[in-house]
């Protein structure tokens, strides 16, 4: 992941904006920009998380830190941690804390979201964005965050998977992963499941009042859309492979695929 996360940090050159955000964006109005399609999933993020300046965050595949960094800067909380295995996305990640003159309240590090070093309730909220369908592998995610989080704590993640309408059963994992993700190589096969499966292993593991509901109809053709227009100012290498990812969002994934948000938590007793 490490390897391919740093080969995808030069290709993501003219795609993004000013903030280093490395997701598809939440786009809710008409004409916005990258930037702010970023700050608004990261607003919803926090939405969910009720997110307070008492608040403990860890954030898991934080990427460049440009949600942290926002959620830092607008909410105010105590403490943001986040975690990443790309070296290259944690440098970038520190150097950007560091001229936004928030080390004091923000820390991003090396992590594997699945076997993390914390101690038990070390945090009041956790979240991910757009990245545990890579985690080997998301159940083993879920445990992790339950244990880090105090009582009453919250989980909240924006994720990928198989659409409701897709019967799983009728694919091979390959053909459900090219559906799912424009990196369908490093969708983990044991996370592919149905969202009464996610919503179940997320009981299981002692969440209670788990709420998911989907965000595509405002992710998915708007990056396409923006994807299209910036291949046509690309090189032509690049913008054949860019026209080429934001088909697949308009064919594969929107056949196939369904990007969610997720909310859960931890009870305050038992």
């Amino acid at each position: 992941m490490n390897e391919h996360y740093t080969h995808r940090h030069e290709l993501r050159k003219g795609i993004f904006g000013e903030r280093p955000y490395a997701n598809y964006g939440y786009w809710s109005k008409e004409g916005m920009s990258i930037d702010e399609a970023g700050d608004a999933l990261t607003d919803l993020i926090a939405r969910e998380l009720d997110v307070t300046q008492d608040d403990e965050i860890l954030e898991c595949g934080c990427g460049y830190g440009a949600s942290a960094i926002h959620i830092a800067t607008k909410y105010k909380p105590k403490k943001i941690i986040g975690i990443d295995v790309t070296d290259i996305r944690i440098q970038t990640g520190k150097q950007l804390i560091k001229e936004n003159d928030l080390e004091r309240r923000v820390h991003i590090e090396f992590g594997d979201a699945t076997h993390l070093d914390f101690d038990s309730e070390s945090f009041t909220k956790v979240m991910a964005i757009e990245c545990a369908f890579h985690f080997n592998t998301r159940k083993d995610f879920f445990h992790e965050a339950f244990r880090l989080l105090k009582a009453g704590g919250i989980l909240v993640m924006t994720d990928i998977v198989p659409s409701l309408e897709l019967n799983l059963s009728d694919y091979t994992f390959d053909q459900v992963r090219e559906f799912l993700s424009a990196d369908a190589k490093r969708y983990c096969d044991e996370n592919i499941y149905s969202i009464d499966t996610y919503k179940r292993l997320l009981t299981e593991t002692g969440f209670n009042s788990v709420k998911i509901y989907s965000i595509k109809d405002r992710v998915i053709l708007q990056f396409a859309d923006h994807l299209e227009k910036v291949a046509q100012t690309s090189p032509p290498d690049a913008k054949e492979r860019r026209l080429a990812v934001a088909k697949s969002f308009r064919n594969e994934f929107m056949f196939g695929g369904d990007y969610i948000v997720v909310r859960a938590k931890k009870p305050w007793e038992g």
